[in-house]
């Protein structure tokens, strides 16, 4: 199985700490942030080719990242594309990514999408198991309590055979507890569509946008997750990242 790491964002947000290096490559507990999620996909024996997207301005990061991956992990693809942003005014968005990767090299029958700065306390081996032995657009969804954190997330409504009804993308006053984040599982059928969806929505960024219209044209089913993530989505996100890291792993 193939995954597809959307990377491409500027993180103005982290200002100054990002001005010159990518938020996925920001270490954290002693490593890439990116590398959790990199090393969790290896170890299930289910992903054996990474494709990286990122803006032209640390392209080269990526690609001497891909390259030291490469080495630690011969029998597993790397490559990176450049989406060629050179600003932030200039970004394709989450979206625009996702089919440029597309674009650039075939998704395989079932390809793993996912932000390359999410920070995850799941057990995804049983999630991509089933995603070989049974492609299909899949979501994964775990119960977020707190409001603040609903606010600053994708929410769904599912209904009893946990299929999505509805995608909220940050919504003001969450319509359940079900917190969606970037981790997806899309079907090559699903991912042929992206240029429909882009033509009829060219606005669009948040990957949740492009989940919302799946649903409404046929069928996304819900993978619940025990545990949870953390967003680093500011300078004391960096914190609270350590300490995370460090809890979920046992080092603390």
């Amino acid at each position: 199985m193939k995954a597809i790491l959307l990377c491409a964002g500027f993180a103005t947000r982290m200002h100054p700490l990002t001005k010159n290096r990518p938020k996925p490559l920001l270490e954290v507990a002693g490593r890439p942030i990116l590398d959790d999620l990199v090393l969790q996909l290896i170890g299930s024996g289910q992903v054996t080719s990474f494709q990286v997207v990122s803006n032209a301005r640390f392209a080269p990061q990526f690609s001497n990242w891909a390259d030291e991956m490469r080495a630690r992990y011969p029998g597993h693809g790397f490559r990176v594309e450049n989406d060629g942003a050179q600003r932030n005014e200039d970004r394709l968005g989450a979206i625009g990514d996702l089919h440029f990767a597309v674009e650039h090299e075939d998704p395989g029958e079932i390809t793993l999408v996912a932000a390359g700065d999410n920070l995850f306390r799941f057990d995804l081996d049983v999630l991509l198991q089933k995603a070989v032995t049974e492609p299909r657009d899949t979501i994964t969804v775990y119960r977020e309590i707190d409001l603040d954190r609903q606010q600053r997330t994708g929410i769904v409504e599912l209904d009893q055979d946990f299929r999505v009804r509805a995608f909220h993308e940050k919504p003001e006053r969450p319509p359940s507890e079900w917190a969606a984040p970037a981790l997806y599982l899309l079907t090559r059928q699903s991912l042929a569509k992206l240029p429909v969806f882009l033509a009829e929505h060219p606005n669009s960024d948040a990957p949740g946008h492009f989940i919302r219209w799946l649903a409404a044209e046929g069928v996304v089913h819900a993978h619940v997750m025990k545990g949870n993530r953390l967003d680093v989505g500011d300078l004391a996100g960096l914190e609270r990242a350590e300490l995370w890291l460090k809890e979920r792993d046992g080092s603390a």
